[in-house]
């Protein structure tokens, strides 16, 4: 019975802010969030 999901599904999270994921910039929950994840990858975040 450990195998199943529970009835309430965990809803994914935007792993810089928190808020929902969005279909579209999965895993983010905006184009925003997915830019300032690409800038902090390559090293050139200013905030």
């Amino acid at each position: 019975m450990g195998m199943f999901m529970s009835a309430k599904a965990k809803t994914a999270q935007c792993p810089l802010c928190g808020k929902p994921e969005s279909i579209e910039h999965k895993p983010f929950c905006s184009k925003g969030c997915k830019d300032r994840d690409l800038l902090q990858w390559l090293g050139e975040d200013t905030g």
